[in-house]
């Protein structure tokens, strides 16, 4: 008795067992037409896998997939509403997929891992992008990503091929590590507000080397660019109205930046330890420059600073040992902080402020410890290239062939030269 019970006991263990791995490797789909397979609820049709693992369903799709809107079976027909979780995934023979715009989502890990997808678009439908849905796929080079999605989750195109990608402005939120590991992404256009106001690196890793600001952005976020060695170039549209802290932090190989001229202030470290840096214009409606927001920033030989500056924070540009000139277009010296220019060379960097206000900046702290503090004539709003024939120059002495905004050098016909200021 002892033993057959024993028996009974060993055969529910092995039935238990045995269910248990039919149940973790299988789904339950219902039909399989042209070769798809579908489950059925709701009277919506789902597009499915055959198997929960990928080492069981990497066969079950391969080649060219397109996916109808509707389907006919047992004489009903079915609308392809959805592309469920893991439906393709592992399918390592799948080389296109042709989505319909009857599917409203595309489920989690539904691609991953499909290393010889090289096309698919993501229809008009779909409002969510879901996490993991194409990463590993190594072979996909590019994608649209349309104007109906508003989130895209973690890790959805991580470890894929993709190159290129633009992130239009109806998205709202993109989880951690969406393109990160992509080794070949090295353009990014961030089209969305809400993305360009977050830190980007943690999104798109540290490889991207130029990113393109759509023209409806009005942030850049606190941290945006932080530790962006290889950011080469980026464009700032005149949409943008606020460049955040340490939004430019430690981009070595930043080589030049416009702000334009409806930003008013310019964050705290905004591009501190920009080591590459020799370029900067500031926009005309700056009011302020946070403190240590040029920090470090050895390359500056020059800086203009417009009319509109009221404050100069802290240590602003402290340590920036390359600079030989500045031009202060404010009438009123502006407001310092402390440090404001530690270890600027202020013996030999020559300082050019409005002719009227010589006097001001000789006793405005910080201003007053320049050496050299030149006035300049100003209240010129439009030259004329033809009012001085060939004698306008930089101060370099670089022939200029229009006037630039800044210090302008006027030689005249009898041998006199003189410095204006051009707004």
């Amino acid at each position: 008795m002892r033993a057959y019970l024993k028996h009974k006991l060993n055969l529910a263990l092995l039935f238990t067992l045995l269910l248990c791995m039919f149940s973790s490797n299988t789904f339950a789909f219902d039909a399989i037409i042209d070769g798809i397979y579908y489950y059925f609820l709701d009277g919506k049709a789902h597009v499915t896998c055959y198997a929960y693992n990928s080492k069981y369903n990497k066969t079950a799709y391969s080649g060219n997939v397109v996916i109808p809107e509707t389907i006919t079976y047992y004489g009903q027909t079915f609308n392809v509403k959805y592309i469920d979780d893991h439906a393709f995934i592992g399918c390592t023979g799948l080389t296109s997929v042709t989505i319909p715009n009857s599917v409203i989502s595309i489920g989690s890990s539904a691609f991953d891992g499909c290393r010889s997808l090289t096309s698919v678009t993501i229809p008009e439908s779909i409002t969510t992008i879901n996490s993991y849905t194409f990463t590993s796929c190594s072979a996909l080079t590019s994608i649209t990503i349309p104007e109906s999605v508003k989130s895209i989750g973690e890790g959805a195109f991580r470890w894929s091929g993709i190159t290129s990608v633009t992130i239009p402005e109806s998205v709202t939120t993109i989880g951690e590590n969406a393109f990160q590991d992509c080794s070949n992404l090295t353009s990014v256009k961030v089209e969305s507000n809400a993305i360009m106001s977050r830190s980007l690196r943690p999104i798109f890793g540290p490889q991207v080397k130029t990113y393109i600001i759509g023209d409806n952005v009005k942030t850049i976020g606190a941290y945006a660019f932080q530790n962006y060695s290889a950011l080469t170039s980026i464009t700032i549209p005149e949409s943008v109205t606020s460049i955040g802290e340490s939004a430019f932090y430690c981009c070595t190989g930043l080589t030049s930046i416009s702000i334009p001229n409806n930003v008013t202030d310019i964050g705290s470290r905004a591009f501190y330890n920009c080591q590459g840096l020799t370029s900067v214009t500031i926009g005309s409606n700056v009011t302020s420059i946070g403190k240590e927001a040029f920090n470090c920033c050895y390359g500056l030989t020059s800086i203009t600073f417009p009319e509109s500056v009221a404050s100069i924070g802290e240590n602003a540009f402290y340590e920036c040992s390359g600079l030989t000139s500045i031009t202060c277009e404010a009438l009123t010296p502006p407001v310092c902080g402390s440090g404001c220019f530690i270890l600027v060379d202020r013996s030999s960097c020559t300082l050019y402020v409005p002719e009227i206000s010589v006097d001001a900046y000789k006793n405005a702290n910080e201003w007053k410890d320049f050496y050299n503090i030149i006035g300049v004539a100003t209240g010129i709003n439009d030259v004329r290239i033809t009012d001085f024939e060939d004698s306008l120059y930089d101060l370099s002495g670089r022939k200029l062939f229009k006037p630039q905004r800044g210090i302008n050098i006027i030689r005249n016909n009898d041998g006199t030269a003189k410095k204006v200021m051009v707004k």
